[in-house]
């Protein structure tokens, strides 16, 4: 009982330190700001938006071309394994029966490839289209943005 009390007291008297601090911490610090100043911040907070959201335009359309850039890069290494391998399946002996077997496992390797390379082209187009989707929901908070740019500099004047 007694420990109990004890933390009762223990624990209101933390609570009002508390409430306290916190009391101390608002302050007001209005007077501190000219009408002007205040515009300013406004002003500025808004430009930051708008740069913000032009900044994450510019890495949207740079995603999209590397993305681009890599599904070539990738269509290029398959083509040329691709090449290698009609190469070699060309100069594999067409009279031994071992050799059928193995031109015929190059003409297999030849055809995964190939489908690899059209699933590549697929992603690709799901990852720009998603992309794009992003970069419409960025223009579109970038018009909200500018809109309410605009109004505010018109409610400032």
């Amino acid at each position: 009982m007694v420990r109990r009390d004890i933390l009762e007291g223990f624990l209101s008297d933390l609570e009002i330190d508390e409430n306290k601090k916190e009391k101390n911490k608002i302050r007001d610090y209005s007077a501190h700001f000219e009408e002007s100043e205040g515009e300013d911040i406004l002003k500025n907070i808004q430009k930051r938006d708008v740069v913000s959201l032009k900044e994450g335009q510019k890495e949207i359309f740079e995603l999209v071309e590397e993305r681009k850039r890599l599904t070539k890069e990738i269509a290029n290494d398959i083509d040329k394994i691709v090449s290698q391998i009609n190469t070699m399946s060309i100069s594999v002996s067409s009279t031994d029966p071992t050799a059928t077997a193995e031109k015929l496992n190059l003409l297999k390797k030849k055809a995964e490839l190939e489908e690899l390379k059209a699933k590549e082209k697929l992603e690709c187009w799901r990852d720009i289209a998603m992309l794009k989707k992003e970069l419409r929901e960025w223009n579109r908070e970038l018009r909200e943005k500018e809109s309410e740019s605009s109004m505010l500099d018109k409610i400032l004047e």
